[in-house]
Order: structure tokens, then sequence, then C-alpha cells
């Protein structure tokens, strides 16, 4: 969406009306996505959970309202669960993990894991 800060549905796939200025927006479709994985080597639960951590980190750069948002989040769920930041090594599988969980309570997001 670039710099838009709303979108409107205009078909199947990833097509649509970027607001502010007017614009056509397009993306690869779903499906061509989903297909595509068949041909690449998948990745262990660890690192995949890595990988969409750092890319969320990456979305959130300059954004410091929502990089607020997702700290709080991330320290309810360690304070839900009695830990203390200092105990998640900052490059651990739980770190990730607890980004990923973090940016899906903050944002309502959710994600899934496929097989």
């Amino acid at each position: 969406m670039g710099d838009h800060k709303k979108f409107t549905y205009v078909s199947p796939g990833a097509n649509g009306k970027g607001h502010s200025e007017p614009e056509d927006i397009s993306d690869t479709p779903f499906e061509t996505i989903a297909s595509s994985r068949e041909s690449q080597e998948g990745l262990s639960f660890p690192a995949h959970i890595k990988v969409t951590a750092k890319a969320i980190l990456s979305s959130l750069e300059g954004r410091l309202d929502d990089l607020n948002l997702l700290n709080s989040a991330r320290g309810a769920i360690l304070y839900r669960h009695g830990i203390e930041s200092d105990d998640v090594p900052s490059e651990s599988t739980v770190a990730a993990l607890l980004t990923v969980e973090a940016f899906s309570d903050a944002f309502n997001v959710s994600y899934y894991a496929l097989t």
C-alpha cells in the first residue's frame, strides 16, 4: 500500500485502489504464492518463526507508536507468564515467538503455518 492510508478491495487476488492519491495497486495472487512453496526448501519451525519476527520488526521501523504497542503487548505476555524480559535471550526462538504472538495480539492479526 506504500504511503496510502486506505485501501479498497477491487477483485480477487491482491488488487485494489490505494487512497490519498488514488492509484491501482496489484500484487501476486495468494494462489501463486502458495503454489510456489512446492519448489522451495522448507524452513524448520524455529527458523520460520525467526524470519517472521525479523519481518515484523522491519515493518515497524520508524513507526514509534506501533513499536510501542508491540512492546506493550510483549510485556503483557511476559507478565501473564511471570517471566522477566531479561530472562529471554534476544536472538532466541522464544524471543521470536514472543514477537510474533505480541504482533498478533497488538494488531489483531492471525498467523498460520502451512505444511
